[in-house]
This record gives structure tokens, sequence and C-alpha cells, in this order.
């Protein structure tokens, strides 16, 4: 299960506020503990292995230059996901 609460805040420095202004994203590194990037990866396989039920959610894949596909986004009609909103 996730634990959703964060009780550290985390500072941009300057260059990470220029670099955000100029790319548009970020890239944050050691942000979530090891034990956080597991429960997150855990829970996104879940997510990735629900079925397509109308009225519960569904998920939607995009298609990679290369002709594969890979899930995308997975919406859901209420929310199943340990507390996140």
């Amino acid at each position: 299960m996730i634990d959703a609460s964060f009780n550290s805040t985390y500072s941009l420095t300057d260059a990470q506020k220029v670099a955000f202004d100029r790319d548009g994203f970020l890239l944050l590194d050691d942000i979530l503990t090891p034990s956080q990037v597991t429960d997150l990866q855990t829970w996104t396989a879940e997510v990735k292995g629900w079925p397509n039920r109308k009225g519960e959610h569904m998920p939607y894949e995009e298609i990679r230059a290369d002709g594969s596909t890979g899930l995308c986004r997975t919406e859901s009609t209420y929310c199943v996901s340990f507390g996140l909103m």
C-alpha cells in the first residue's frame, strides 16, 4: 500500500527554476525513498492489470515510434487508489 503522505518539502534551486521555465519539466533525482519507489511500482503494475470495465476504469495505450504500445494513463470513474485523488 502506498503512503501518500509526504512529511517534508522540496525546495527548488534557482537553476532548477530556470530549467523548468526553459524546458517545462524537471527531473528530480532521489525525491522518493526506495520504499516509495517500490510501492509506486507495485501500485502502477496493479493498475495496469485492471480489466477494462465500463463504468469503472479505462486504460489508454499509445503507439510508440517502434509500433509497440504502452499504457499512458488509466482513468477511473471512482477513486480506488489508496486514497490518492
